[in-house]
């Protein structure tokens, strides 16, 4: 039997289709690798346990072992200062110790929201390590920015250890939260009200969180959600608290707690790629026919609105002709399933990844390269003058300011660079359409017409821009029809050897584009 076996199919498609919220306690973090000599960070037991033995004098604790956990904490607060206690929650939670296997595999499933009581940033390290980007929610200012698309949003809803003024760790800590923190309270309740929760190495016994939850149930009566709680060989009398609040316990009966939980996370993340497999393939038949295939012939685009239609003329046509499938990052909105499993599995299949540094999403498509970070795999475009050169496993390529518009010959040259770059991509010999001056000379004639129509006018497709020209009078129906049969001789061209290419149209079409591009520039004046 699996682990996955074990788990009621209605939370499986809670997971699957973006309706969980994992609640991630101390327990979770038990799982951390550390360095030799040094114990796993305690349990919230195991804090209370640590301090008792930090508290002692002359072998007189700092507290009654009749007290609980709580008690402890906010006893030896009291008595030694909260500098002291923040200093050995450090030591405990900080140096030395790094996400385990259990981090690592929890962080490639596609949550959207994350929700930790933790102090420490195992979390954080495990999805910078998978190159996942997140977005730490701490103060309830951080609610009110909008979250970027495929982002994971982690709710630190005790604090963290580099906000120690934020920390929730005493017995005021607790009783002062939720009138201090309404909105972060709302915003855990609202999200509880429509996900799932699913709770790991967490034991309900926070004050305010019981509090939301037994408000919530309240409220709602039999429409609250049923909470679920991932276990190993929890107890009977463990699981019958956890029924009392309405939290059905999934124990995985197995001797070993990072073996049950990476394995559990490993099968989830596994269907939820499966998923967004199928979803992607609805995109266009090229995309479905790489995803099937294993020798990754995906390319991720992550592009500025306003030259989506200068890469997608230009550029997309030399990859496909060497059998790449490029895929714009915008494609991936219309796309069925969850966004954030859609990006995760596209970019895990794909071969390389390139970002133009004008695109609004370039740090979230660029902090999935780190995924790939092989040699040549992740190419920055750059615009003139930029100096961003300090990403290490980056390539980097200067393209025109304005493709269009601008010089031709330098939008020659970025074309030239960029295949020189797919050629170190790919075994594939690359046919280079500049190779033949006729060529050469086409597509700048060209790119100058282009820039000649489109300097009148805001960023457009150029089949837009050609029927703006055309109803502005800008252009004629005569020279509309010749420049439509010339942009299907570029697409020719860009697809074609030098030895199959006929020289008579490129002759013919060079010499109405300079024709064109001259009376233009001599109307503009």
């Amino acid at each position: 039997m699996t682990y996955l076996e074990k788990l009621p199919k209605t939370l499986i498609d809670d997971i699957r289709y973006g309706r969980c919220l994992p609640i991630v306690g101390s327990g979770f973090s038990r799982n951390a690798k550390v360095k030799e000599g040094r114990k796993a960070p305690p349990d919230w037991a195991g804090l209370a346990s640590h301090l008792m033995i930090e508290g002692s004098t002359n072998g007189t604790k700092a507290v009654p072992h009749v007290c609980n956990q709580l008690e402890v904490i906010s006893a030896f607060s009291e008595r030694f200062g909260r500098v002291k206690l923040v200093e050995i929650l450090h030591d405990l939670l900080w140096d030395g110790v790094s996400p385990g296997k259990v981090h690592d595999t929890f962080a490639k499933i596609p949550f959207d929201i994350v929700c930790t009581t933790n102090y420490d940033f195992l979390l954080e390290d495990a999805y910078r390590l998978q190159g996942v980007p997140y977005k730490p929610l701490l103060n309830e200012t951080d609610l009110c920015m909008a979250i970027p698309k495929g982002y994971t949003s982690l709710l630190k809803m005790h604090g963290d250890l580099n906000h120690p003024d934020r920390l929730v760790l005493t017995e005021e800590d607790y009783d002062r939260f939720i009138d201090q923190n309404p909105l972060i309270c709302t915003f855990l309740a609202n999200q509880l009200m429509t996900k799932t929760p699913l709770f790991l190495g967490y034991s309900v016994d926070d004050a305010n969180f019981r509090q939301i939850w037994q408000v919530i149930k309240t409220r709602l009566g039999k429409l609250s959600r049923r909470g679920y709680r991932i276990a190993v060989n929890d107890s009977d009398a463990t699981i019958s608290s956890f029924r009392r609040r309405g939290i059905t316990v999934i124990n995985l009966e197995d001797n070993n707690y990072e073996l049950a939980y990476s394995g559990l996370f490993s099968e989830l993340e596994k269907l939820v790629s499966e998923d967004a497999r199928n979803n992607l393939s609805n995109l266009n038949i090229d995309l479905a026919a790489a995803l099937k295939e294993d020798n990754n012939k995906i390319v991720v685009f992550a592009i500025p609105i306003r030259l989506l239609a200068f890469y997608k003329e230009l550029v997309f046509p030399l990859l496909s002709k060497v059998g790449y499938v490029p895929v714009a990052f915008q494609e991936l909105t219309a796309a069925l399933g969850s966004f954030n499993a859609n990006l995760y599995t596209l970019v895990d299949r794909c071969s390389a990844i390139i970002v133009d540094e004008e695109a609004e999403e370039r740090f979230l498509v660029f902090g999935f390269g780190i995924r790939k970070l092989r040699e040549n795999t992740v190419l920055m475009i750059r615009i003139p003058d930029s100096k961003r050169d300090d990403l290490p496993g980056t390539k980097f390529l200067n393209r025109p300011l304005n493709p269009y518009s601008g010089d031709a010959a330098e939008t020659i040259l970025f074309l030239t660079q960029f295949e020189e770059w797919l050629r170190a991509l790919t075994p594939v010999e690359v046919h280079k359409p500049a190779a033949s001056d006729l060529v050469v000379q086409f597509l700048g004639a060209w790119s100058k017409a282009l820039g000649a129509i489109g300097s009148r006018y805001e960023p457009m497709p150029v089949s837009v821009m050609l029927r703006r020209a055309e109803h502005d009078k800008l252009i004629t129906s005569d020279e509309m029809t010749e420049l439509l049969r010339i942009s299907r001789l570029r697409n020719s061209v860009a697809h074609s050897s030098e030895e199959n290419l006929n020289p008579k149209p490129l002759s013919d079409a060079l010499e109405f584009l300079i024709r064109l591009e001259r009376k233009l520039s001599k109307e503009k004046k």
